[in-house]
């Protein structure tokens, strides 16, 4: 049992401002947590339950426990028990927690959505509220922190345009269960998660622009030996603003430690470094010669977006 509630870890804040929402709601054969921001439902047999419980301490008496028994007490507590250990835990007031439902027009979203999403979410950043998720929109998604964007081709109905947040989508990505069905309305997403398991989130305002207009065709391949001679300097990185440069001599990490890999006659441009190793590792076709105007990149497939230089 413990293991089916690890699925509501992401929504569980024992400190949360909001008293009911330190608590997990027991109903109909299944338990929610919410944050206000996300709710997480997962089926849960407790026998016929209906009540709401403090989350941290139902979750411990349950790592305790392998197979507890329930019983309601006269006092209005719920005992949980199992051999020596019981736990008395007070009840929260059933109406007074926010219980959340899936609504919203649904519609099946294809394959391989939770991927997409975990790949793209490197790249949201906290440069603009819309940065803070990935888009969706024409039937792709867009992640962009302002120096480096992401674009993954989807299933998704192009009519749908929405801003998921990060932390939801950190969320399906923990989870790691296919999405199976999704439902939008104004303010808010709900992923239907396999077959039992849902999760709602609130939306961001979609305020990003058109981003299409950044990313260009290119059939450059990416240079020989690059994305390896960018790994291999990784640990001359001196952190998120260290940078990285292309040369005629080669790639040269930059810093209070120089450090150069040769390769011969690549275009001139200086980057962000770790940005150009995330852009590399999704990269089979790249124009480095677009520096120090946005430099555009693919897979050759589904992957496509842009990485910003450094003017100097």
């Amino acid at each position: 049992m413990a293991d089916d509630l690890k699925l509501l870890r992401g929504a569980i804040r024992a400190r949360h401002e909001i008293q009911a929402l330190r608590h997990i709601r027991l109903y109909e054969g299944r338990a929610q947590a919410s944050d206000a921001s996300i709710a997480i439902d997962v089926p849960f047999e407790c026998g016929g339950l209906d009540v709401t419980v403090p989350a941290s301490e139902f979750v411990s008496a349950l790592e305790i426990c392998d197979e507890p028994t329930f019983k309601m007490m006269p006092s209005g507590r719920l005992q949980v028990k199992q051999g020596g250990f019981k736990a008395s835990l007070p009840l929260f007031d059933n109406l007074a927690y926010p219980k959340s439902a899936p609504d919203g027009e649904m519609f099946e979203p294809g394959d391989g959505l939770v991927n997409a999403l975990a790949t793209a979410r490197p790249f949201t950043g906290d440069l603009k509220p819309w940065t803070k998720g990935i888009t969706v929109r024409d039937g792709a998604i867009y992640a962009t922190n302002g120096m480096a964007l992401i674009r993954i081709q989807t299933a998704i109905d192009p009519s749908v345009k929405i801003n998921i947040p990060e932390a939801a989508v950190s969320e399906l990505a923990r989870i790691n269960l296919p999405i199976t069905a999704m439902r939008v309305s104004e303010t808010s997403c709900t992923f239907k998660l396999g077959t039992k398991v849902w999760l709602r989130s609130q939306l961001l305002n979609d305020d990003a622009p058109d981003m299409t207009k950044l990313i260009t065709s290119t059939e450059t391949p990416v240079p020989e030996g690059l994305r390896e001679a960018v790994d291999k300097l990784a640990p001359f990185f001196e952190g998120p603003t260290s940078t990285i440069k292309f040369d005629e001599n080669g790639v040269h990490a930059v810093g209070a430690t120089e450090a150069v890999i040769a390769i011969p006659n690549l275009p001139e441009g200086l980057y962000n470094a770790e940005l150009m190793r995330m852009v590399l590792m999704h990269a089979k076709h790249i124009d480095l010669t677009q520096y120090p105007s946005s430099v555009s990149y693919n897979d050759g497939e589904d992957v496509s977006g842009a990485i910003v230089g450094i003017r100097v």
